[in-house]
């Protein structure tokens, strides 16, 4: 009651975008916010925390409220660097936390001496979203209403979307069976939307409104004669042509009813919404939507893909039956509501050789969640390695459902301990994997379990390497690891295996 805060209109933030805030403008956000504060006597901690945060911990905190303001699942806290989170401490080397909502294919490290994290091929984070692979002819199929009339009244359709290949005229959404004269929206190849009526009518947009591997809000809304579609909250595309159709062929997501594999979409969607109303008739950027949808009385269909892998639910009032094709998934995300997705192809992350990575004879813990596609054939966790130069340190793999450890050791340049653990990895089954050394003893717990193998390395040390350290790969193609990882951490000094001091992981390091 004896704190008065003392408001400076000086320090008013005003945005110079009128779309999304830039980089510059984060910082300047943030600047903005402490220095607001440097005027207050206000003495509770969270003010004092304002006051003494970093510059990272500022533009952490901006992610994590862009992070909960688009939603897509909930988060518990936030767990920065000295906002009241848990510190990262001295004795982690590496954190990746896979939570770079802002910029998906960018990878941050969270340590307190951060790495550069670089991306090799495609890997990206994701959160819950479902997950369409054209060459499978995956698609959603909801049979026909009278919901789904867009030639009567007003209509909106609106969906979030990531695509990944628009070279080859994918369809998201429609009721079109090969060439029966009925509807479908779709990206043509040169990144242009398009509304269409098989063979006859459509209203298209000009090039590149969208774009491969971003996430981009669509809106088709249909406003007694018009139809607009709005791309990222503005208009691309409006017509009266006529481009509806009262289909009885069911509803289709990302497919249609045609044997043609090289217009179903590929890759993922969030949010789609049909609702019997003209939600938007102007440009909306101001007016954006940042939440789950809510269920009302307009809305006809609502799919959150919030559900774990094949079982797809209609949130709208009608709770309408949904039916997956062939392989359409939902990501099913362990800590927090993002994780690195990894393709066996040609997805790694590269972070470079540094002290902090170099074990030679201390305590170190690597450790990680995994939730492998296949457990069948070789891939690699962690190495440190370069097959060309033999400049190699330490890997662990996986093949046959076992971890597998190498270790060089003294100044050979060539592995020379080498062996398998006894526990069992299952595919498709998020699993906690810890390898750590404690003096002589190197050690895995496999869900906090220690494995039945241990190696008394004595007081060897791990040969340093200048490769670099590789997560999920080395430099032969055929190892690369594919599917999800959550948590990657690295600790030097310090063997995390002692639960009772370091409590099992269950959320954010």
């Amino acid at each position: 009651m004896n704190n008065v805060a003392v408001f400076d209109s000086s320090k008013v933030y005003a945005s110079t975008s009128s779309t999304w805030l830039t980089a510059a403008e984060v910082e300047s956000l943030m600047v903005t916010i402490q220095s607001a504060y440097l005027t207050w006597n206000v003495t509770t901690p969270a003010v004092q925390e304002v006051l003494a945060a970093t510059w990272s911990a500022l533009t952490d905190l901006w992610v994590w409220l862009v992070k909960n303001s688009l939603g897509w699942g909930a988060v518990a806290s936030w767990g920065g660097t000295g906002w009241g989170g848990t510190a990262a401490d001295t004795l982690t080397s590496l954190l990746l936390h896979w939570d770079n909502v802002a910029s998906p294919s960018d990878f941050l490290d969270s340590s307190a001496s951060p790495k550069t994290v670089t991306a090799i091929g495609n890997p990206i984070q994701k959160s819950w979203y479902g997950n369409f692979n054209w060459t499978a002819w995956n698609n959603i199929s909801i049979p026909d209403s009278s919901d789904f009339d867009f030639t009567s009244s007003n209509w909106t359709i609106d969906l979030w979307l990531y695509p990944t290949n628009i070279s080859a005229y994918p369809w998201f959404i429609g009721q079109l069976n090969n060439t029966d004269k009925n509807w479908c929206a779709y990206i043509h190849v040169n990144g242009a939307i398009a509304v269409w009526v098989s063979w006859l009518n459509e209203i298209k947009s000009a090039d590149w409104v969208i774009v491969n591997n971003k996430w981009q809000h669509i809106a088709i809304v249909k406003n007694w004669t018009s139809t607009t579609i709005y791309v990222d909250w503005r208009n691309v595309a409006s017509a009266t042509t006529s481009v509806w159709t009262n289909s009885t062929y069911p509803l289709l997501i990302w497919g249609f009813l045609s044997g043609w594999a090289n217009q179903y979409f590929w890759w993922y969607i969030d949010e789609v919404r049909i609702s019997n109303t003209a939600r938007w008739t102007s440009n909306f950027d101001t007016n954006l939507p940042t939440w789950h949808y809510d269920n009302d009385a307009n809305t006809k269909l609502l799919i959150h893909f919030d559900w774990a892998w094949s079982a797809f639910t209609d949130s709208s009032s009608s709770n309408r039956p949904i039916t997956p094709s062939w392989s359409v998934t939902q990501s099913s995300l362990k800590i927090g509501d993002w994780a690195i997705y990894l393709n066996w192809n040609t997805s790694y992350l590269s972070i470079p050789a540094s002290d902090d990575i170099t074990f030679w004879s201390w305590n170190f813990t690597l450790e990680t969640w995994m939730n492998p596609a296949t457990v069948s054939w070789w891939q690699r966790i962690f190495s440190q390695m370069w097959s060309t130069n033999s400049d190699r340190s330490i890997y662990l793999a996986m093949n046959s459902n076992k971890i597998h450890l190498w270790i060089s050791t003294g100044t050979v340049a060539a592995f020379d301990i080498s062996f398998p653990f006894n526990t069992s990895i299952s595919a498709n089954v998020w699993t906690h994997i810890a390898l750590v050394r404690n003096g002589s003893t190197i050690s895995l717990y496999v869900n906090w379990v220690k494995d039945s193998v241990t190696y008394n390395i004595w007081t060897t040390a791990i040969r340093t390497s200048s490769s670099n350290f590789g997560v999920w790969w080395w430099d032969s193609a055929w190892e690369y690891f594919n599917w999800y990882l959550d948590e990657v951490r690295i600790s030097k000094w310090i063997d995390r295996s002692n639960w009772t001091t370091f409590p099992v992981p269950n959320s954010a390091y």
